[in-house]
């Protein structure tokens, strides 16, 4: 199977979910004997209050070609299954059921885990269908666990039928982390982390990416906290912006570079947009000049690129005014720095370095990059409908050593 995880048990309040090469199935005797002892040790170390108080979990990702890919149970006794987990678009929470029509499956790939809810003592039937891009089926309500200490009943639907994605790849199901506004899976599966927001220590979502151009790393989120060990402290929080497919979207007033001594604005008055998918910016026309002088980019004709230099210190960094919604003199506007690690990618083909963006005079607004994910940390609170941004641990200090092509 593409996908085999661990699920760990630790007596660490905050648990993890990680991928590694083996299971330890929640279903076997091993766990079992496992898991009470473990429970038993963290309700005395911590007490019986603190026990069943509000949680935390992290929920660590293998990315493959941009798949999320993780084990999550669900149900008493719990069930496993390896899903695709996706932080950044789809909110919702599916898998198959165990009477699923799977003829369709793809022969060539594993065998797929299916839910059985006879099989679930804490399994509600809602008696309310839903239909999606993914498949047909039923709501459902039963116990998600995402870790020790986070386990919570969520609405989720069971696919009766599947869709050809689905169908084709090699995951049980998926699960939506995203804070949509406009659930683009169907309109009958409520936001799973506006389920879990009462639960959480926190109603906080921190995401944490370390990717490849192509999509190939891993990912942490952590829920109810904000990430510590991946992410720096130099948070800044802006409101989000009301928008249908991109959750992580804000208001960005102007940018600002100090060049040659000479500090310059350019007012923007639009909105950015976190495309953690691509490889490229998108951007508006106007910010060519922008990021050309930041880099000393030099136009290369032939291959249709902007070339520049490899060292990235040699840069000014560009300053965008975020969160204040049009006015640039507000104080509601958050300063959030970009530097060329976040626009410049390196060739190996061709042995060079250049800028990874595109300009365009019909685009209205600012989509950033797989690099910007690698370089920031994203978070998002859920009572407040805000998005906070931090730099990562582990940004990107030579773009030579960030892998954008074969």
């Amino acid at each position: 199977m593409l996908l085999l995880g661990l699920l760990s048990v630790s007596q660490a309040v905050v648990h993890t979910i990680t991928t590694v090469n083996h299971i330890l199935d929640p279903g076997t005797p091993e766990y079992s004997h496992f898991h009470t002892r473990h429970q038993a040790q963290l309700k005395h170390r911590i007490g019986a209050d603190a026990y069943h108080a509000k949680s935390q979990g992290i929920i660590k990702t293998e990315n493959v070609y941009f798949f999320a890919l993780a084990n999550i149970s669900v149900g008493t006794p719990a069930q496993t299954f390896a899903v695709e987990t996706d932080f950044f678009a789809l909110g919702s929470f599916i898998l198959i059921d165990s009477k699923a029509n799977l003829s369709s499956v793809d022969k060539n790939i594993p065998p797929k885990n299916t839910f059985s809810s006879s099989d679930s003592s804490t399994f509600t039937d809602l008696n309310e269908n839903f239909t999606s891009w993914l498949g047909n089926g039923h709501v459902a309500n039963d116990i998600l666990a995402l870790s020790d200490t986070l386990q919570s009943k969520v609405d989720f639907g069971v696919l009766d039928t599947l869709g050809y994605a689905l169908a084709s790849s090699p995951i049980d199901g998926l699960l939506g982390l995203a804070p949509s506004i406009y659930n683009s899976v169907s309109s009958n599966l409520p936001v799973v982390l506006n389920q879990l927001a009462g639960v959480l220590d926190e109603p906080v979502i921190t995401i944490w990416t370390s990717n490849t151009g192509f999509g190939n790393g891993s990912s942490v989120g952590t829920l109810g906290a904000i990430d510590t060990e991946h992410c720096e402290s130099n948070w800044i929080y802006v409101p989000q912006i009301s928008s249908a497919y991109d959750p992580y979207s804000f208001h960005v007033s102007s940018v600002e570079m100090t060049l040659n001594g000479n500090k310059q604005t350019l007012s923007l008055d639009k909105k950015i947009i976190v495309e953690p998918y691509s490889t490229n910016m998108y951007l508006p026309e106007s910010l060519r000049p922008w990021l050309v002088n930041s880099t000393n980019a030099v136009y290369d004709s032939d291959g249709g690129y902007y070339k520049v230099d490899c060292d990235i210190s040699k840069a000014t960094k560009l300053v965008f005014n975020i969160g204040g919604q049009g006015n640039t003199t507000s104080s509601a506007n958050k300063q959030l720095v970009m530097s060329v690690a976040d626009y410049v990618a390196y060739s190996k083909s061709y042995e060079v370095c250049y800028l990874a963006a595109h300009f365009s005079d019909y685009t209205d607004q600012l989509e950033i990059n797989v690099q910007f994910m690698d370089n920031h940390c994203l978070a998002y609170n859920m009572k407040d409908k805000t998005i906070g941004i931090a730099d990562s641990k582990t940004a990107i200090t030579d773009v030579k050593k960030f892998k954008n092509d074969n």
